[in-house]
This record gives structure tokens, C-alpha cells and sequence, in this order.
């Protein structure tokens, strides 16, 4: 499968993503129950945990090249190009 180019998300980014989003969902969840003493499951809770974690690494994504260039390093690098 082919690495996805900045500005675009693929398969493989969403599906890593949603693995993203289980473990941000499940530490979280184990922090704030160790943090309250108690194990309480509240769905609202950890529902927006994940899709926060989720949408954190899809922007990462979006905005990074296969090999981690950020858009704007590559936007900085063109204008101010040593010549």
C-alpha cells in the first residue's frame, strides 16, 4: 500500500487511526478512574477521548508527508531556498 502524500489521507491512515483512538480511549480512561479513585464508565467520556486522539493523529497525517516533512518546513523551505 502506498504512503499517502501531504494533503491526503489513505486507508492505512484511518485504520491507524482507529487504533490510535482504542489506546488514547483506554489510557484515558484508566487516568481518570486512577486519578477518581474509582472505575466508573462514563460512554460520553470515552467516546470523545477516542475521537479526539482519532482526529489529532488523522490531522497529523493530513498535514505530514510519508517521510514526516511537515506542509509548512516544505512551504518555508521553497520560499527561503538557498541558491
Amino acid at each position: 500500500m502506498e504512503n499517502s502524500k501531504i494533503g491526503t489521507i489513505n486507508w492505512r491512515d484511518f485504520v491507524k487511526s482507529l487504533f490510535v483512538a482504542i489506546f488514547v480511549t483506554i489510557g484515558t480512561y484508566i487516568y481518570n478512574s486512577i486519578q477518581a479513585g474509582d472505575f466508573t464508565f462514563n460512554l460520553h467520556d470515552i467516546l470523545k477521548a477516542g475521537l479526539i486522539g482519532m482526529g489529532g493523529y488523522l490531522f497529523k497525517n493530513l498535514i505530514t508527508d510519508h517521510k514526516g516533512e511537515i506542509l509548512i518546513e516544505k512551504i518555508f523551505s521553497r520560499i527561503f531556498r538557498k541558491t
